[in-house]
């Protein structure tokens, strides 16, 4: 009751026919428990706002990269919202580090275990700018170094653009230091 009142849009949503829906969804694609569902939804009350077909899309996402239970688990209580978020987002993010970075899904899903806030990064093609960001600053970097400075160190990441901008300034200027 008390996320009823700190969630108002909740008041709109039948609690006991989404959740039915939503559990059974989770059942079918990763044969989750509801009590599994609760424990997202608890850390994550807008779960049952979101449309089905969004949650179904997720799912289906989670299967392709071959997300366990409890990576799911981490992911969706841990991410900061990842579930309100398009699921394009999420696609875009495995399929940018994929392309221009060679990195496979495998190791973008073993990042998404310790950094699953990282899911969120891709929201406004983020990921790309902060690579972009780096290169300006430095056009002798490798495409290998870009790669490995990723898989090394993915905490740089989550910041926000700005804070990266900070970064990237306060080096370059105030230390006179290449990226």
């Amino acid at each position: 009751m008390k996320l009823v009142f700190e969630v108002p849009v909740l008041l709109n949503v039948d609690i006991a026919l989404k959740a039915k829906e939503i559990e059974e969804l989770f059942k079918v694609y990763h044969q989750m428990t509801s009590e599994d569902v609760k424990s997202i939804f608890l850390d994550f009350p807008y779960l049952y706002c979101c449309p089905s077909h969004k949650i179904q899309k997720f799912l289906a996402e989670f299967r392709k990269y071959r997300l366990t239970k409890e990576q799911i688990l981490n992911l969706s209580k841990n991410s900061g919202g990842l579930l309100g978020c398009k699921p394009s987002n999420l696609v875009g993010f495995f399929n940018y580090l994929k392309w221009e970075h060679e990195i496979k899904a495998s190791e973008v899903v073993r990042i998404l275990d310790d950094y699953p806030e990282l899911a969120l990064q891709n929201r406004q093609d983020m990921i790309k700018k902060k690579f972009n960001l780096i290169k300006k600053n430095n056009h002798d970097l490798s495409d290998i170094y870009l790669r490995n400075l990723f898989r090394r160190h993915p905490d740089l990441f989550l910041k926000s653009y700005a804070s990266m901008q900070a970064k990237v300034t306060y080096l370059t200027r105030t230390l006179n230091m290449q990226l």
